[in-house]
């Protein structure tokens, strides 16, 4: 796990210990604290695509983790019920990307959580929003 020195709710320390995925990648938690959180990724050549331009997958894994840092930072699981992205400009090779993610709305079990990356001269490059759903002790004792 990268993260920076910045104190981190022990729910999303605890997820991220566990996340082979967000360490592979490199990504990097730059800061998270209730309910937002900040990611940072840099572009490789693995994540290219076709036109050298980040493959959208490596997009939305960027939104979708940062996203899971901000919903699980409650003090509870939380997984992801629903999610879509808009993709608006592309991201280069070296480029370092950087994902905000905030909640936006909670009521009950579900929280709406809204995700904006950005590139490094600080434009658009897609926005995510995702649909958390908290789980409850008797949901993690039951098989999936």
């Amino acid at each position: 796990m990268n993260t920076t020195d910045t104190v981190i709710p022990v729910s999303t320390r605890d997820m991220l210990t566990r996340d082979r995925a967000f360490a592979d990648a490199g990504l990097s938690l730059r800061n998270c604290e209730v309910g937002t959180a900040t990611v940072t990724m840099t572009v490789s050549e693995r994540m290219l695509n076709g036109y050298g331009r980040c493959h959208g997958g490596w997009l939305l894994f960027l939104a979708d983790a940062t996203f899971g840092c901000a919903a699980n930072s409650h003090g509870l699981v939380a997984v992801s019920a629903y999610a879509q992205m808009n993709f608006i400009s592309g991201a280069t090779l070296g480029e370092t990307l950087s994902a905000q993610a905030c909640l936006k709305h909670r009521h009950g079990r579900n929280g709406i959580y809204d995700v904006s990356i950005r590139g490094g001269d600080n434009r658009l490059v897609a926005e995510f929003r995702a649909t958390a759903r908290f789980k409850t002790a008797t949901d993690l004792s039951e098989k999936e």
